[in-house]
């Protein structure tokens, strides 16, 4: 890039490092090594912890550097490659390469801003659609798409994200598909027309396990209430979902988040429903539509636009709410 004067992967093998996380610390750590090493002792920086700002300084120096080797000299007429013209590139502040558009100098928030452009093979590249992935809870295909393209569009980025997911471990554990048999006749509340409401479907999705101190007890107070309020249990068949039909669907998307979460191990009351938060936010982030593979498409909508206006993963923009 015509900024940067030196390769930082000669310095740094992104290879050796298991997260995007902490290769940005090691590359912060490194920077500030070399940023003391020309200043006066008076004005070293000598904290232990390191700051947003430095890890975002991490992570322009790696973008600048993959963009590089991918693309060349940033000069904007070297830049009309063919495979580059309908992203329309331009160059920012920091000199990192965007996909350009006629709202490029809005001043909108993070997750609208236009989106860096990075190309599909890197390795670092990977590295950043496994960080998506991992934020999104193990999400599939569509929603890692999605939700990496707040912050920059990958080309060719459906294959690459299917590429990375298809590898994630804990993705085949949990999602490995065994002997299906052929399904039963559905039930007569599921093919009789009726009106709305007149049958609903409640599922707790459990029993969920919790660790509370070291014995082990079981709570009434569910059934209970139940009784109090002259509610009667009717269960559906047993390991038959297709016999609550969308809800059981839904339900699928909770119990295979926590699987991915907690594995064989028990969580305590709070951790428990803080994972169950984040599930939440994950779910309610999914696209309501499918995600265009068009720079100059608007963004797939999720149901967390219609409730605050942003992904509920994203974080407000530091430069408008400060």
């Amino acid at each position: 890039m015509a900024g940067l004067k030196w390769d930082v992967k000669k310095i740094i093998d992104p290879t050796c490092y298991c997260s995007y996380a902490k290769l940005l610390r090691v590359t912060a750590i490194c920077l500030r090594f070399f940023n003391n090493a020309r200043l006066p002792v008076e004005l070293r920086r000598m904290s232990r912890g390191l700051t947003a700002v430095e890890i975002e300084e991490a992570e322009a120096v790696w973008i600048r550097q993959i963009q590089a080797n991918a693309y060349g000299k940033t000069e904007l007429g070297n830049l009309r490659r063919k495979e580059l013209n309908e992203f329309c590139p331009y160059l920012d502040e920091r000199e990192i390469l965007r996909i350009g558009g006629r709202l490029r100098r809005a001043n909108s928030p993070v997750e609208t801003k236009p989106p860096m452009l990075l190309p599909h093979g890197d390795e670092v590249v990977k590295m950043i659609i496994r960080h998506v992935h991992q934020r999104q809870l193990r999400a599939g295909v569509n929603q890692t798409l999605a939700a990496s393209r707040q912050r920059c569009w990958i080309t060719k980025g459906r294959s690459a994200v299917k590429n990375v997911v298809r590898q994630c471990g804990i993705c085949r554990r949990s999602t490995g598909r065994l002997y299906e048999p052929k399904m039963g006749e559905l039930p007569a509340e599921r093919v009789t027309p009726t009106g709305p409401f007149q049958y609903v479907g409640i599922d707790f999705a459990g029993p969920i396990l919790a660790r509370i101190g070291m014995t082990r007890h079981e709570s009434g107070v569910v059934q209970r209430t139940l009784a109090n309020e002259r509610i009667e249990w009717k269960f559906i068949t047993e390991r038959a979902p297709w016999c609550g039909g969308y809800w059981e669907r839904l339900v699928q998307s909770v119990k295979v988040s926590l699987m991915k979460f907690l594995g064989r191990s028990r969580a305590n009351p709070e951790e428990l429903r803080t994972m169950l938060c984040e599930i939440e936010a994950r779910i309610n982030d999914q696209p309501l539509t499918m995600v265009s593979d068009r720079a100059d498409d608007e963004i797939a909508l999720t149901l967390a636009h219609f409730l605050i206006g942003r992904e509920l993963s994203s974080l407000p923009d530091r430069d408008r709410h400060c």
